[in-house]
């Protein structure tokens, strides 16, 4: 569920990718709920300083993280990421993107093939994004500020059988709550 700065990184990491597809429709509401508690703008924030070493911990993150700044085919202009992965028992990667020019609009029916639900991090408006063609990853898009957004997807990393889905998506929102919070402390 995201752009192509975390695609390329996250398929460093465990070669998945994922992208919504233009025209296919979307389950369940796309609109994120109303109400930021306040704006964070995410344009002078490293997004690697989210991954301290307890959330690393917390996260099971075993590896380096890997920084990367490109172009995305979802998100306009140059999008920050970071990210990293477990391979200590269950195999997994978890990235964050930072969206500068891009708010959850984009996650709108005719871009996402799966379902996308409203959910809050930190009080904040977020999508829980289940894609039906990746089925190894799941995303959480947070709104942060107008026209700018936090990406944290959650991928399998490998597991034989595959994780599923749903638990993904579970992981997802506990790295969202994670990030969300090591955000929070420096805006």
């Amino acid at each position: 569920m995201r752009r192509i700065a975390l695609l390329v990184l996250m398929s460093c990491l465990i070669a998945a990718g994922c992208a919504p597809v233009a025209g296919q429709p979307v389950s369940g509401p796309t609109a994120a709920p109303s109400g930021r508690p306040r704006d964070i703008r995410l344009d002078s924030i490293d997004p690697c300083s989210l991954f301290t070493p307890a959330v690393r911990e917390q996260l099971g993150i075993t590896r380096p993280l890997m920084a990367e700044k490109g172009s995305d085919s979802i998100y306009q202009g140059q999008v920050p990421s970071c990210g990293s992965r477990g391979d200590e028992g269950t195999r997994f990667a978890v990235g964050v993107a930072f969206a500068l020019q891009d708010g959850v609009d984009v996650y709108r029916p005719d871009r996402v093939n799966g379902v996308v639900t409203p959910k809050r991090v930190a009080g904040f408006p977020a999508l829980l994004v289940k894609q039906n063609k990746f089925t190894d990853e799941c995303a959480v898009v947070v709104d942060v500020h107008p026209a700018q957004l936090l990406d944290v997807t959650y991928s399998d990393g490998g597991n034989q059988p595959q994780l599923a889905q749903d638990d993904l998506c579970t992981r997802a929102e506990q790295a969202a709550d994670l990030l969300m919070g090591q955000l929070l402390q420096r805006a």
